[in-house]
């Protein structure tokens, strides 16, 4: 299994029990998990996650971030 349908899988319940809302520890997993997946890449200078619940019962993530360099992803 891939790690990001790992993630999606371990958050997905999450999600189902609240209908959409995230709790303030819900969203700093699924921030960490998300800084995590881009450190397998590049090596960040900044990152920036902000989650909104929308009126459609679904979560908007708005993720900024800046990578200095492609890592080699053969570690």
């Amino acid at each position: 299994m891939s790690r990001i349908n790992n993630m999606k899988t371990r958050l997905g319940d999450m999600f189902l029990k609240d209908r959409g809302n995230v709790d303030e520890r819900t969203a700093e997993l699924i921030k960490s998990e998300v800084r995590q997946t881009l450190e397998r890449f590049f090596i960040l200078s900044e990152f920036c996650a902000e989650l909104k619940p929308c009126d459609t019962g679904e979560v908007e993530l708005n993720v900024k971030s800046v990578g200095l360099r492609l890592r080699n992803t053969q570690e």
